[in-house]
């Protein structure tokens, strides 16, 4: 006997489908959720029942998930499409406030989806839509306050799209917006939690506001208050997963900014707290996805925290770590754009350390699987800029190994293909300070490879236009270290490439504003970075002693020289481990040897002389690969030539 089931009861079954499907979706489960997706669509289409228009809805959320843009496009807008007609059809039996909720949502995605294209005026056309609807739905139902909690999340939406425009003034102004009316609400309603949630989560867009403008302290300020927030939230709410999360989240954040201002213990224990809870929610929820992922990229940061201090064995260690999980969930989640770029960046990550160890070979092998994944990134339906800049960051790398090999004309053309991606991006994004650093590091590296080629006035056209951008980024942020040490390194480099011309004025400019700036970045330094500060001011004395002795100014030669061995011996006494500030203290000393050799005066030359030798001979037993210190030794003995510094 065949049984019959109701209507009723197929409702309630594609229902169920529905909610599995949602639990699968957190947990990385595409394939299945889509199944179950699809097995509720069928039964809500042979019922003719609107649901069938949340089936479609969900498939488009999942192909977002995944990096499937155009897919998740296609059914956005399907869904919009579909959702009028059955309006128009319907109207005198549908819920119109549920139908038009619904609609605002797909609006709100859509917005979201064409911001990660960095196409802003299509997203704030459909945020501006959602707004309409939720301001229309509030009114017509005051009391209901998800409604307007909604509505004030586009203005949230909006702030996000004009901060990613560059447009920092209507970003910090809609995002205020955003917050003066959630603090409000929220103090009506304390006890709601989703306030309190809308209520960090203003105060952290404030603080990316401020991180994009390089208001490092203002951004502090807004992060420790979202994590004040949150941190009371968890105490209350221990139980909430969601709130573990952007805890943690915010930490990583906080910790940046310490990084930003060159802080590094300060970002150490953020990073550590951070990476800890992300491990937690890793062993807890082991099937989601997305937990492993933000576990992985702590262990990257964290990786990246050790490069900067140059503990290379340590940021190994935290590279391997995320490139194993990472590794893990491509093979069981493959084709999602977010875990193929992640992990193209470790590859880039570990290929930089074994660079740091001159393992050249091992550089290439990792380099190469960076080039390879960011080369497939490119072939997606509607590759997003940033898949664009990893692009251009991999030519550079596999350019860098072109170098070693000493295959320019090869290196040269990657370069500037690299170039001129960047250069592109900057058009289409002019406010964008990020694509405006990697312009400026992609002038520096083609500078490099015309000056190893011998052409000297190519090179020099390169690293001018390295130094102008990367002044005006400094001048515009002056609080971002990094933007400061880009202009020093600038006008070292253009200092080095006029003196192999004999060009000693212009030299002498340059290394003067490269003691300059340095001078600046010792001055502002933090405690974390006054070892590298240090060596490198004393290091500006010794180059413009180099351009003096160039120019027959002997008592500016013997002042720079005297400068320079001071400062270096001063450093090598608290820093005695050190090869850079041994060698460089070698250095000093050889040179200001030579220039009292230059005065005939023979009891103050002879003893530095002699230091000189003494600390090249054991540099050579300590690094034995390193031929340079032999041949230094040499010119020691024989007093002929003064190294460049």
């Amino acid at each position: 006997m065949e049984t019959i089931i109701s209507a009723e009861d197929e409702l309630n079954l594609a229902a169920c489908y529905l909610a599995v499907a949602a639990k699968m979706q957190e947990t990385g489960e595409f394939g299945e959720a889509m199944s179950m997706i699809g097995d509720a669509e069928d039964i809500y289409r042979s019922l003719g029942h609107i649901a069938y228009l949340t089936c479609l809805h969900n498939r488009a959320d999942i192909n977002l998930q995944m990096g499937d843009l155009e897919m998740a496009k296609q059914q956005y807008e399907t869904h919009l499409e579909t959702s009028k007609v059955y309006v128009q059809e319907h109207a005198d039996t549908i819920n119109l406030v549920e139908f038009s909720n619904a609609r605002a949502q797909v609006l709100r995605q859509l917005g979201h989806l064409h911001l990660r294209e960095k196409k802003f005026a299509e997203a704030i056309s459909f945020i501006t839509k959602a707004n309409r609807i939720y301001q229309q739905l509030h009114l017509a139902a005051p009391l209901h306050i998800e409604y307007y909690r909604e509505y004030l999340n586009t203005f949230s939406s909006l702030g996000d799209i004009l901060l990613s425009a560059s447009r920092y003034d209507l970003a910090h102004a809609c995002i205020s917006h955003f917050h003066r009316l959630t603090a409000d609400l929220s103090g009506k309603f304390p006890s709601l939690l989703d306030l309190q949630f809308d209520l960090a989560a203003s105060f952290s867009s404030l603080g990316e506001i401020a991180v994009a403008t390089n208001r490092f302290q203002d951004a502090l300020v807004n992060f420790k208050q979202a994590a004040r927030l949150m941190k009371a939230m968890l105490k209350a709410h221990h139980h909430v997963v969601e709130i573990r999360k952007v805890y943690a989240v915010t930490l990583e954040r906080i910790g940046l900014v310490y990084l930003s201002q060159n802080k590094r213990r300060l970002t150490r224990r953020c990073f550590l707290m951070s990476g800890a809870m992300f491990g937690d929610l890793s062993a807890e929820f082991p099937d989601n996805i997305w937990y492993r992922e933000l576990q992985s990229i702590s262990l990257n940061r964290i990786g990246d925290l050790y490069m900067s201090f140059r503990q290379y064995d340590d940021a190994l260690i935290y590279y391997q770590d995320s490139l194993a999980l990472k590794s893990a969930l491509i093979a069981a989640n493959p084709g999602i754009i977010q875990l193929d770029n992640g992990m193209a960046v470790v590859h880039q990550n570990l290929g930089d350390i074994y660079k740091e160890w001159h393992n050249m070979e091992m550089a290439e092998k990792h380099y190469r699987h960076f080039f390879d994944i960011a080369e497939r990134m490119q072939q997606y339906s509607s590759p997003y800029p940033e898949l664009k800049r990893i692009y251009a960051i991999a030519l550079g790398r596999m350019a860098m190994i072109e170098d070693v090999k000493k295959n320019y004309h090869a290196a040269l053309q990657r370069k500037e293909e690299s170039c001129c991606i960047c250069r592109q991006l900057c058009k289409d994004y002019p406010l964008n300070t990020t694509y405006r650093d990697d312009l400026s590091v992609a002038y520096q590296d083609l500078g490099a490879t015309c000056r190893q080629m011998g052409e000297l006035r190519q090179a020099c056209w390169y690293f001018i236009r390295y130094y102008r951008v990367s002044r005006i980024l400094a001048a515009q942020f002056p609080e971002n270290y990094t933007y400061r040490q880009a202009v020093a390194i600038a006008a070292k480099q253009l200092g080095e490439i006029y003196m192999e011309q004999e060009k000693y004025s212009d030299a002498l400019f340059y290394y003067q504003q490269y003691r300059q700036r340095q001078q600046e970045i010792y001055d502002a330094g933090a405690p974390d970075d006054m070892q590298i500060a240090c060596n490198d001011l004393a290091v500006a004395s010794g180059l413009l002693g180099d351009v003096y002795i160039a120019m027959q100014l002997l008592p500016e030669t013997f002042q720079s020289f005297e400068t320079y061995y001071r400062e270096i011996q001063a450093l090598q006494e608290r820093y005695p481990d050190n090869e850079i500030i041994t060698g460089n203290l070698a250095l000093a000393s050889w040179k200001l040897g030579l220039c009292y050799k230059m005065y005939n005066d023979d009891e103050h030359a002879l003893p530095l002389l002699a230091e000189a030798a003494s600390r090249f001979s054991q540099l050579m037993l300590l690094y034995p690969g390193t031929a340079l210190y032999q041949e230094y030794l040499q010119q020691v003995a024989e007093h002929q030539q003064i190294p460049v510094t």
